[in-house]
């Protein structure tokens, strides 16, 4: 990575949060623009596009706030379910009905689930409310099929497992968690370079001054 200093380093975060701006305006559809929210959010520069992505969920909330689980995977409706809870939109766990056997009560085609779509599925069940059945059916199904599963995935995916398990995102301190999202989204072959190369510097300066007002706290 390059290191820039004093006026050329703050226009070249300037040039990076353009860069990401642009990224908002070309995604290609909800999917595309549910991910980059999701990726701004856990590598911790939120702060920085609130307004883009406020704009965007607003967008697709008047267009999808009736989404259909027929017409989406289960990755895309557990991603959708999960962003719009955390930003405060009214959504309902119907969204997972679709996916579920009315007999059994249980989830369809368990076996064709994917470990994607399994993680996704499982921090979206965090956000479920009290009585909401359909959530808590599919976090134990999850985090027992997840169990079990866990040793034949490879290390990278193991880890996300792992991490996911021990502690869903929704019960973790967000900040504390951006280290390891940085690391992760890193070895995503799907990454933009933009995104990461202003996390990591961003990450640094915010870490440095919580530890200086630490310090200075305990004098």
């Amino acid at each position: 990575m390059v290191f820039f200093q004093g006026q050329e380093y703050e226009r070249r975060i300037q040039k990076l949060k353009e860069d990401v701006r642009i990224i908002f305006a070309n995604a290609v559809d909800s999917v595309a623009t549910f991910e980059l929210i999701d990726s701004i959010n856990k590598l911790g520069l939120a702060s920085h596009f609130d307004i883009e992505i406020k704009e965007a969920l607003d967008t697709i909330a008047s267009t999808k706030m009736k989404i259909s689980s027929s017409e989406e995977d289960l990755y895309t409706t557990a991603l959708c379910f999960r962003l719009f809870r955390q930003h405060g939109y009214e959504v309902s766990q119907d969204m997972f009905r679709g996916f579920m056997d009315e007999k059994t009560g249980l989830f369809r085609d368990n076996t064709h689930i994917n470990i994607k779509e399994m993680l996704e599925l499982l921090e979206a069940s965090y956000l479920g409310l009290e009585g909401e059945n359909i959530l808590d059916v599919a976090r134990d199904f999850l985090t027992a099929t997840l169990k079990e599963r866990i040793s034949s995935l490879d290390s990278d995916l193991a880890k996300q497992v792992v991490h996911v398990l021990e502690l869903p995102s929704q019960r973790r301190v967000q900040w504390f968690d951006v280290k390891w999202h940085i690391n992760s989204y890193e070895k995503d072959i799907h990454m933009n370079s933009s995104i990461l190369e202003l996390a990591k510097p961003h990450f640094n300066i915010v870490q440095a001054k919580l530890q200086k007002d630490l310090r200075e706290s305990s004098r």
